[in-house]
This record gives structure tokens, sequence and C-alpha cells, in this order.
């Protein structure tokens, strides 16, 4: 459609062209006649038009009437369709003069940023509007400008796209590519909304840095686990060799009896903390079952106390009782353990993570 109109309108002009052409002959000659007479030369015979002629020029410039209002038809036909595909764009845009003293907006431009005309009736007052903060305004302001100089400059037809940020009417920030046509004396404007492009792009890099600390934490259980197989055999024989010391020292002085029992109980706190590693490593299917809750947290505890800085401690306040929750108690402990462990990351100068429970009863409001 557009290219159609365009041709319309070039054949409109070239018709414009020659029926003045035509037209103005008879005048011409007649001019030229009057300037030779002009000039002395008074024995040249004026030859003025003949009815004939001057009933062709009339007719001629009624035709180059016709094609100018043609013409003109067309402008605002083409005006028109431009003005339509303005408003109706899906993508803000702005139409403003280069003197910045007029500035128009289409209906995507208002939705998207809630500012009209009452708002923004000439560019400066964009400037404060979209740009709240004087430091950043001003490095906006001065590098838009000098693009805009360059490209009136040098008969470039628009500004390249460039990410800016901007505040809505309502106060939100919005990230945007803005970039210009130059029509004119006049510039369009465009400014595509690449806000939630920002936001997606933000969730998925925390989404892979979560999944790089997942993998992680599963190369950590999974050298855990086999270090704690490693060390339970060990411990097995530790075991078996203090349960044969005590039986032969029966009959020992108190304090001998003592010590292998400090050995015993050693090695059992041992094979408990190993079978914990195990458990944390282990990769079975998710069997729900009654737990009570604080054993899989003291369980999460127990594995902090041993791994995690001595200067930090982590004290139990559990007031909630016994109380029986159903889950898988392996998914339950490495729940806990990673919030423990993130709570040690957020205290590089160490200190106190307090774990407490209690029995809350919550409304219609949070079911």
């Amino acid at each position: 459609m557009l290219a159609g109109g365009l041709g319309a309108l070039v054949l409109a002009v070239m018709a414009a062209l020659l029926s003045q052409r035509i037209a103005m002959r008879p005048l011409d000659m007649l001019a030229s006649d009057t300037e030779r007479i002009a000039d002395g030369d008074y024995s040249h015979i004026l030859r003025p038009p003949s009815y004939r002629e001057i009933a062709s020029f009339e007719h001629n410039f009624v035709k180059m009437l016709d094609a100018l209002k043609d013409r003109e038809s067309a402008l605002k036909e083409s005006e028109a369709r431009f003005r339509a595909l303005f408003m109706m764009a899906p993508v803000p845009f702005v139409e403003q003069a280069h003197n910045g003293e007029s500035i128009s907006f289409n209906e995507c431009f208002t939705r998207t940023l809630g500012s009209d005309i009452r708002d923004i009736p000439s560019v400066d007052y964009w400037w404060e509007l979209a740009y709240p903060d004087p430091e950043y305004r001003e490095v906006v302001r001065r590098k838009w400008l000098a693009a805009m100089d360059k490209a009136l400059a040098c008969g470039e037809t628009g500004i390249a796209a460039e990410e800016y940020r901007i505040r809505c009417k309502d106060g939100t920030q919005r990230n945007m590519i803005i970039g210009a046509s130059i029509v004119g004396d006049r510039s369009v404007v465009s400014l595509f909304d690449i806000t939630e492009v920002k936001k997606t792009e933000a969730a998925l890099r925390q989404s892979e840095e979560r999944l790089r600390q997942a993998q992680k934490m599963e190369a950590v259980g999974q050298l855990a686990g086999g270090s704690a197989h490693d060390f339970n055999n060990m411990l097995g024989g530790i075991m078996a060799a203090a349960e044969l010391l005590s039986r032969k020292l029966k009959e020992a002085p108190p304090r001998q009896q003592e010590m292998v029992a400090l050995i015993l109980d050693s090695a059992k706190r041992a094979a408990d903390l190993t079978a914990k590693l195990q458990s944390f490593s282990r990769k079975m299917p998710s069997v729900f079952l009654p737990v009570e809750m604080h054993a899989p947290i003291r369980d999460a505890i127990s594995l902090l106390e041993h791994t995690a800085d001595r200067r930090i401690r982590v004290v139990p306040s559990f007031a909630a009782g016994e109380v029986a929750i159903k889950g898988d108690c392996s998914q339950l402990q490495s729940m806990f353990l990673n919030i423990l462990i993130n709570a040690t990351h957020a205290m590089p100068e160490c200190g106190t993570i307090t774990v407490s429970t209690k029995r809350v009863e919550l409304g219609a409001a949070y079911c």
C-alpha cells in the first residue's frame, strides 16, 4: 500500500511539471519578445499569443491545478496512513521537532510509561520526568543531543539505538532500547521495552547459580559419602579392638577401664557422624514417612558443627516440643543443612546461629 502511494505521488509530480512547462510556453515566448524590445531591438515584431495558444494555456493551467490537487490529496493520504501506523504501533513512539518545542506520543507510549502530552508538553519536560537523577540525566542528555547534532550535520537518517534506564509516571523503572529516525525537521523516536527480558536474564543467572551450588553440594556429598565409607571401615577395626581390650581389662584398675570406655565412646560418636554423612550423600527415591521434625534439624546441626568455622556457634531452641511431620528424612536433613550453610556464608565475622521452633496456628489467610 505504501509503495503504491509513493508511485502515485511520483506520477502526480511528473504530470504537474509537464503541465507547467506546456502551460508556461506562451508566456515564455511573450517574455522573450519583450526582453528583446527592451534591449533596443525595435525591429523585432511582437508576436502576441494566438487564441489557440491562450486556450491551450488555460487548459494546461487547469491540468496543472488538478495535478497539484492530486498531489496534495496523495500527501494527505500518506500523512493519514503514517499517523494511523504511528498511533497503532505496538512499540512506544515519540514524534518531536528538532527544536524541541513540539512533541507527540502514540497510544503504546502512554500505556507503557503512563505519560501523555499533558505531562510532557515539550522535550524539556521529558528529561526531567524520565531521568530524575541529575547526573544520569545530564549524561544521557549530552549523549543524545551530540548524536542528534552529528546526524543532522552529516545528513544521516537516524540515531543508533542504545539502552537507557527510564522512570515511568508511577515511579517504576524500565530498561528501554531507544533510537530515532530523522524525517525532515522532525524525529521519530522508538522506545523498545526490554525490562522483562532483563528480569528473565537475571532469573536465569540466579537459576544457573543455584544449579552450580546444587552440583557442588552433590559433589561434596559424593566425596563425603565415599570418605565416610572408608572411615567407617577403619572405625570398625578400632571399635572391635577396643571391645576386645575392654574384655581383657575387666580386672584392670578403674583408670584403665575409663580410658577404654572413652575410646569406645569416641569411636561410636565418630561412627554416628559417618552414618549421617552417608545418609546425606545417599541417592535414594524419596520416601515420605512420619518423621519427628527436630531429628533432621539435629542431624544438620551436628554435621555443621564438625565442618563449619569453630568460631560460629549454633544454638538450638526447640520450643515446639515433639512434632511429627510427613516427609523424606534425608531430604529434610539436606534442606536444613543448606539453610545453615547459607547462614554461615552470611557471617564472615562469625557469631551465633540460633535455630528455633515453635507452634503457630495459621488462619485462613495463610491457607
